[in-house]
């Protein structure tokens, strides 16, 4: 039994600390970046709090590359990105022989949480290729620019089962 015990709460912890570290949207500044702009902002009915694109790192392990935090921040009169504003991230590239950020032609994994830490499905879709200032299509370059034409932004959650209470009136007269 304490076989059995150890075990499930083994995989309980590592499916807790595979979730944690996908959803830490810290990031390393390591100084050669690219640029990712959000021509129309984000389309939502969640309450966004971080939207960021991350990358695998040599471990398998998700890190973020860059991230925008959409949240106000307290006491400074600093209004978060709104449904439908432009905003940018700025991805970090990874420094020559490290493992700190996206490599050269590395596609972008996109993840959002909302304010109560819940993870949120996000569908990216770029401006046309054949328009040359917007070629990229979401794969890291060094000191280049990827414009985003949408970013969708739901709920991964299914919604709330909903109760319904019904009563039943009986008439126990003329039972026998």
């Amino acid at each position: 039994m304490r076989k059995i015990y150890n075990f499930f709460f083994s995989v309980v912890l590592l499916l807790a600390f595979g979730q944690l570290s996908a959803q830490d949207f810290s990031v390393t500044n390591t100084g050669s970046n690219m640029t990712v702009f959000m021509t129309q902002g984000f389309a939502s009915e969640a309450n966004v709090a971080n939207v960021g694109i991350f990358y695998t790192n040599d471990a398998g392990e998700l890190q973020c590359a860059g991230s925008a935090n959409l949240v106000p921040i307290q006491d400074a009169n600093v209004l978060p990105s709104e449904s439908g504003e432009p905003f940018q991230i700025t991805l970090w590239g990874s420094e020559a022989g490290l493992d700190n950020g996206m490599a050269e032609g590395e596609g972008f994994t996109w993840i959002a949480i909302d304010a109560e830490g819940n993870s949120l499905d996000v569908t990216a879709s770029y401006l046309p290729a054949d328009v040359p200032p917007f070629s990229n299509q979401g794969d890291y370059s060094l000191n280049a620019t990827a414009y985003v034409a949408s970013l969708e932004i739901s709920s991964s959650e299914p919604p709330a089962p909903t109760t319904a209470t019904v009563e039943f009136a009986v008439d126990m007269n003329g039972v026998d």
